[in-house]
């Protein structure tokens, strides 16, 4: 503080201002950082929410095929049927 206290008025302004300066650019390449890193991130995420949407229309597509054959009334466990269903539809 006694640093400070030494310093003109002009000098204390120019001190000041240098250190907001570097204060905004510190924190535009922080932010720049930050969302490169991320981006790769999100198109990760929209390569697999496009897989998945894939295979969700294939599924749909399967349905009305599979519901005219699945007319038998279901006896046991939900466990036992919600298995035979995974394996019937090869899921």
């Amino acid at each position: 503080m006694a640093w400070w206290n030494k310093l003109s008025m002009r000098e204390r302004l120019i001190v000041a201002g240098a250190g907001l300066v570097l204060l905004f650019i510190l924190a535009d390449v922080i932010s720049q950082q930050v969302s490169t890193g991320e981006s790769g991130d999100v198109e990760q995420q929209i390569r697999q929410a496009q897989n998945d949407l894939e295979w969700m229309q294939q599924a749909a597509a399967r349905l009305p095929t599979q519901k005219s054959q699945n007319k038998r009334p279901v006896t046991g466990s939900l466990v036992n049927f919600i298995n035979q269903l995974v394996t019937r539809l090869g899921l």
